[in-house]
């Protein structure tokens, strides 16, 4: 007994340690790369079809801790998968383009109406097996709420996989910074995803973002953009000064 006790307290001792160690060290590093699917739109409301995965995107690429697939590059996976380029990401082509791109994990994400409230949720999950990494849910009481309650929901999942909230702080400009108008973030998202197929419908877009909140610099920077592919100097010196 005097054997058996000692040896039987340091095995659970050694147990204890490896378990309290796998729960310390941080599910992603600066090294892993994240697919965002497209949300999963439950509540009806067209608006947030694409709006909430551009407004994700948008915070967490001010990270310099986390590395998102980009779209360039999702666009050229999906023709390999027999998917057309503009396919959407839901969560299991999103875990296809993953794996095929090498990445580390598939954020998902979620929203529902509630009453008159929205229920939104993170998912991410390791695209090679299947391990929860975090898992997130929020209300925002009104449909204005939404952006910021995205924004709160992407710090705490930036937490949870790894990044110091020191360089969240240093690094994190507000979603409302962009534009606090969902409106404006639909049409600049419809624009965005209108140029990947050459559509000549991505300039109106970017323009009735504009027009919808003068102050939405990315959607200015895009018009300029246009502009300029078109030749339109002058026009387009215009939009990117703003």
């Amino acid at each position: 007994r005097w054997i058996v006790i000692p040896a039987v307290t340091a095995a659970l001792a050694l147990a204890v340690a490896g378990y309290l160690t796998r729960r310390q060290q941080p599910p992603l590093t600066d090294k892993d790369t994240i697919v965002v699917a497209d949300f999963v739109n439950r509540t009806g409301d067209p608006v947030f079809d694409d709006t909430l995965r551009h407004g994700l995107a948008a915070q967490l690429q001010q990270s310099p801790f986390l590395s998102l697939i980009s779209d360039e590059r999702i666009r050229r996976t999906l023709p390999l998968m027999n998917q057309p380029a503009d396919a959407r990401l839901t969560p299991d082509v999103a875990r296809v383009v993953c794996v095929r791109t090498g990445g580390a994990a598939v954020l998902e994400g979620s929203i529902a109406a509630l009453g008159s409230q929205y229920v939104l949720g993170l998912h991410a999950t390791n695209c090679a097996t299947g391990d929860i990494l975090a898992d997130e849910q929020a209300q925002a009481s009104r449909k204005e709420d939404v952006l910021s309650t995205l924004r709160q929901m992407a710090t705490r999942f930036q937490t949870r996989v790894g990044e110091s909230l020191a360089t969240i702080e240093r690094y994190s400009t507000p979603l409302e910074a962009t534009t606090p108008s969902l409106e404006a973030l639909q049409a600049y998202s419809a624009g965005y995803k209108a140029g990947f197929v050459g559509s000549l419908r991505a300039l109106p877009l970017f323009q009735r973002a504009v027009a919808i909140d003068p102050d939405f610099a990315l959607a200015h920077a895009h018009v300029g953009f246009r502009y300029g592919g078109m030749g339109e100097s002058a026009l387009a010196r215009q939009s990117l000064q703003k």
